[in-house]
């Protein structure tokens, strides 16, 4: 470039105008935009967490309970007692993430007393002579394992239902799938069963809870079979309602989760009694009309 160029280049550099100064309220408008785009990048990856990335978790989780849940099956029909080495270090219940709880803020399960049961012995009953009585039905007893072992299989047609159940409510144990609450009767035992699971985050299996009716059907797996339970009646209450944990008579599952979606504001509560499965000839011959607890 020869000098003269360079002298011309040099003033088309001076005469350009400056550019103006932004004012105030544009100032405050841009710093504004910056901020919504980072607002809204940092809810997306928020989203992202919440449903993709703990679905996985719970995914993976759900693997490993399946098998688990498959191997103590074939311990049990073969006699054998299952053991694991898999623990939860306490430190891991305190520690969990507490934003989305779908059991209860209860420091000790109420109970209900039950009237004194007496069940048949354990015996082989011939071919009993015409007249005689029928033998009473024999509760199949089954207890619950260890915290954080799977103890169940629960599936629901209606809302496409199919998950392992763990033993156990911590917050760390839900996010593996939805959970016995331990102190409450196994499903298929006589009493009140409580299952609570997630509704959002973790692969949210109690996501379309608020769909079932009465009539639908529930079916839960657990080592002394499958037990088929019909929906009664669902209800909203609040977290602290802790009777709806209470013992009952019959034989009852009752399934908590989060209510509205989005909010642990408040419990959806479903009930139902058992119509078929191993215990169901006791059930009803012990317990023919059940009286449900209402608040």
């Amino acid at each position: 470039m020869d000098e003269e160029t360079a002298d011309t280049a040099y003033d088309a550099e001076e005469d350009a105008p400056e550019k103006p100064a932004l004012g105030p309220l544009k100032t405050t408008l841009r710093i504004l935009g910056i901020l919504a785009i980072v607002g809204g990048l940092v809810v997306v990856g928020f989203m992202a967490y919440e449903h993709w990335w703990t679905a996985r978790e719970a995914k993976a989780a759900q693997t490993d309970l399946s098998s688990e849940f498959a191997a103590r099956r074939q311990a049990f029909a073969e006699g054998r007692t299952y053991e694991t080495d898999r623990v939860v270090e306490d430190v891991e219940l305190t520690e969990a993430d507490t934003g989305d709880n779908p059991t209860f803020d209860v420091a000790d399960l109420p109970t209900t007393t039950i009237p004194p049961i007496t069940f048949a012995p354990d015996v082989t009953y011939g071919t009993l002579p015409t007249g005689e009585p029928a033998p009473p039905p024999i509760l199949v007893p089954e207890e619950a394992p260890k915290k954080g072992m799977a103890v169940a299989r629960i599936i629901i047609p209606k809302i496409e239902v199919d998950w392992t159940v763990i033993e156990g409510t911590d917050l760390v144990y839900l996010r593996e799938g939805p959970g016995h609450f331990t102190g409450t009767p196994l499903p298929g035992q006589l009493g009140n069963a409580v299952i609570s699971g997630h509704r959002t985050t973790y692969g949210a299996p109690f996501h379309n809870l608020d769909q079932l009716e009465p009539g639908d059907q529930i079916s839960v797996e657990t080592l002394i079979g499958t037990h088929t339970y019909e929906v009664i009646d669902t209800l909203v209450v609040s977290p602290y309602d802790g009777w709806v944990l209470s013992n009952t008579g019959g034989a009852i599952l009752t399934l908590t989760t989060c209510h509205p979606k989005y909010s642990s504001r408040q419990r959806l509560i479903v009930r139902s009694e058992l119509v078929a499965g191993p215990n169901r000839a006791v059930a009803h011959s012990l317990f023919p009309y059940v009286d449900l607890p209402s608040g």
